[in-house]
């Protein structure tokens, strides 16, 4: 589930789109897990870019939570 969000529409989305979300960093990944493993809850901070072209249209930031 989203727990937190925010999102930055750039400039109009009217075309075929690309989106990307990079992981932060592997060992952020790797405590999410251990932590959802451990306590039945973890919580992953994402960015996602959509991309018209070679230009940003759309930054999204958002927090997820997982339960078991």
């Amino acid at each position: 589930m989203i727990q937190e969000s925010r999102i930055k529409f750039v400039k109009a989305v009217a075309e075929t789109i690309r989106s990307v979300c990079v992981l932060e960093s592997e060992p952020k990944f790797d405590a999410f897990i251990r932590c959802y493993k451990r306590k039945g809850m973890a919580r992953l901070d994402l960015e996602t870019s959509i991309w018209l072209g070679d230009e940003e249209a759309v930054h999204f930031q958002g927090r997820y939570v997982v339960f078991k």
